[in-house]
């Protein structure tokens, strides 16, 4: 059974109907990928299933419950943990303080979790500068301590929305990596991403956006064999 089943979502924003029938699964520990041009409809799928913009019609299943009504917070405790674009840190809050605040006991009750001692295993410079404002943060240490705080409320899966936006290749590139390692830890990831690079190098599966619609789906080595596909849907 796949962990999370999109099927058929309509999704809208007022009267301005932005999906038109996407559907997608992830499977335990797998990370999916959503590429396509800026306003094909990959963040409203990922706000579709964060609860952020519910669907109007289709259906979003999370370990086999329909989630589709329920409110953000409740979403969030259930186990899918929100990465946004824009990043959305406390300005005015520490590092620290970021990351406390988000904190949530572990999901199976074992007290096997993420905690901040795992978190600064993942991103040790985070470890130095702890009681630095996030106002004052560099974009690649915004993009670290958003993922962290996402991790701190011990999340089954990750809706990663544009995180290599705005930053320096070196920074994309060690950020690629750190997103490689939850891979490894299990972590089951929805990447919506423009920098097909990153994405290649990341996905088991990836869909293409297109005007609101899914118009291709395949592998990362069907794509990369695939130029034809690269050309229509991705070239600017």
């Amino acid at each position: 059974m796949a962990q999370l089943e999109v099927n058929d979502i309509h999704t809208s924003y007022g009267l301005s109907e932005v999906l038109f029938g996407v559907s997608l699964t992830v499977e335990p520990g797998e990370v999916v990928a959503l590429v396509g041009r800026n306003g094909v409809g990959k963040t409203t799928t990922i706000r579709s299933i964060a609860g952020l913009t519910p669907p109007k019609q289709g259906s979003v299943r999370w370990m086999d419950q329909d989630i589709i009504g329920l409110a953000v917070h409740r979403i969030a405790k259930l186990g899918i943990g929100w990465v946004p674009e824009d990043r959305r840190i406390f300005p005015e809050l520490t590092v620290w303080e970021n990351l406390d605040i988000a904190r949530r006991p572990p999901l199976d009750g074992n007290g096997v979790g993420w905690d901040e001692e795992q978190v600064f295993e993942l991103f040790p410079d985070l470890k130095d500068i702890l009681s630095r404002k996030g106002g004052v943060l560099s974009g690649g240490q915004q993009q670290m301590l958003t993922i962290a705080r996402s991790l701190m409320g011990n999340p089954k899966l990750l809706l990663l929305d544009e995180p290599s936006e705005g930053l320096a290749p070196i920074v994309v590139e060690n950020l690629r990596d750190k997103v490689g390692m939850l891979k490894e830890g299990g972590m089951s990831i929805i990447l919506a991403e423009q920098n097909l690079s990153f994405v290649l190098h990341l996905s088991d599966r990836i869909h293409i956006l297109e005007k609101g619609e899914i118009h291709y789906s395949g592998t990362p080595d069907d794509l990369r064999a695939n130029p034809e596909i690269q050309t229509k849907y991705l070239t600017v």
